[in-house]
């Protein structure tokens, strides 16, 4: 296989694998604002706040917390 088209394998591979890191941080943000505004309310900001994270240990922890947690701005905080 030419050089050329290793590249370009490559560069099919690593796209397949950013768009899907995307895809999970985007599901993972969207329910946990679902979480949120299902259990204490949400407001656009906080929205905005939750959609700008993309650290998937920090979505995890926060989605699983809600479960436990009573106080929406400690689970905010998980965040940051």
């Amino acid at each position: 296989m030419p050089v050329a088209d290793l590249i370009r394998e490559e560069g099919r591979k690593e796209g397949i694998q950013i768009g899907e890191l995307k895809g999970k941080v985007a599901s993972k943000q969207e329910t946990l604002i679902k979480q949120i505004h299902l259990k204490y309310g949400i407001t656009d900001a906080e929205k905005d706040f939750i959609k700008s994270v993309t650290n998937l240990d920090k979505l995890d922890k926060a989605t699983e917390a809600i479960l436990s947690e009573n106080n929406k701005e400690k689970l905010l905080d998980l965040l940051k």
